[in-house]
């Protein structure tokens, strides 16, 4: 559940989802990132099925999983994370509150700063 707002994304919902938090033996790769998950981090092991396919599993690095816990309350689509909080940040003018921020970590935080100067890039861009 999202601590301090909340980005509604439009999506299927699933018929069953489970998440499991592990700590990697071996390498894998983030399914919201693409950022390789070296041995010994930690990270989200997610099962979930869905109306169309059988059950699926994916995997998604602490930082990622941390913007979902913070900014997602409804659920996401997997795969579109990242690209759903660049559109919520665009829909409010590239303001995120202050306390969002706050409650992250510097990896998470950096993340959430590098969305808000694109869109304010993109801002600038569209004024021109």
């Amino acid at each position: 559940m999202a601590r301090c707002t909340c980005v509604y994304a439009d999506y299927d919902p699933v018929e069953f989802y489970h998440e499991t938090e592990r700590k990697a033996r071996v390498t894998h790769k983030c399914h919201e990132c693409l950022r390789e998950i070296a041995a010994g981090e930690k990270y989200l092991d997610c099962v979930f099925k869905d109306g169309h396919d059988p059950f699926t599993k994916m995997k998604v690095c602490a930082v990622c999983g941390e913007l979902i816990q913070e900014f997602f309350c409804e659920g996401y689509c997997f795969g579109l994370m990242r690209e759903q909080l660049w559109e919520h940040v665009q829909d409010h003018q590239g303001v995120v509150s202050e306390k969002c921020i706050t409650a992250l970590s510097s990896a998470a935080r950096q993340v959430v700063f590098n969305i808000i100067e694109s869109v304010w890039k993109q801002m600038e861009e569209d004024d021109d």
